[in-house]
């Protein structure tokens, strides 16, 4: 469609032909926007999440064969490392009104070939996996994290922001310590292990 393979999990019908179509139309004019419709039930998160990374994923071809090109042009051979630094395809945010609606999206690409890296985010009602706090009301919930947080006593904020500060200094993650973040000995106090990175809620923001 429009010059882009589609991997659909089966075939097709036309309306959802016409709405992959529409969608990479306004990606290949670039800087457009499309405002799509579509009755419920018709496949509107398929078509979507197939012809947008199928786009993208044309878009990463396209980058790897200049990179190869200019190599060749220059008389360099193009190994793993420029192909890494190549220019990256755009990236793809989808937003929905409600996290179960984002649920659906991940449930969907679950049924597509395409495996994107990909990222939910949302609020701490939803995404909090520390007992302490997830259990509470709504109101609760969030003073409960906000002063947990404050306090550095959250077992689980402080170990993701060690995680990224060892990321970023050495690309790995040491085993010793994810050990120790996944299971502290008995009577650590986390909130004495200060952090230099922040890592902020997405109400945040």
């Amino acid at each position: 469609i429009s010059g882009v393979e589609i991997w659909f999990p089966f075939k097709p019908y036309g309306l959802q032909k016409r709405f992959m179509s529409c969608v990479l139309q306004s990606l290949n004019r670039r800087g457009d926007f499309a405002l799509l419709e579509s009755p419920t039930g018709t496949g509107k998160t398929l078509s979507l999440l197939t012809s947008l990374l199928a786009w993208q994923a044309k878009q990463r071809q396209e980058l790897n064969r200049r990179v190869v090109r200019l190599g060749s042009v220059q008389g360099v051979k193009v190994g793993a490392d420029q192909h890494a630094s190549a220019p990256r395809p755009p990236t793809i945010i989808y937003a929905s009104r409600t996290h179960s609606q984002l649920s659906q999206v991940v449930t969907e690409l679950k049924r597509t070939i395409y495996r994107p890296r990909i990222v939910v985010l949302s609020s701490r009602n939803n995404l909090c996996v520390n007992p302490q706090v997830r259990d509470k009301a709504s109101g609760n919930l969030r003073h409960t994290c906000r002063a947990l947080v404050k306090a550095k006593s959250c077992r689980f904020k402080e170990g993701v922001e060690r995680f990224v500060r060892d990321m970023t200094l050495s690309g790995t993650m040491n085993f010793r310590e994810e050990e120790a973040f996944l299971r502290p000995p008995s009577g650590t106090n986390d909130a004495t292990v200060l952090r230099e990175h922040n890592i902020m809620d997405i109400e945040e923001l």
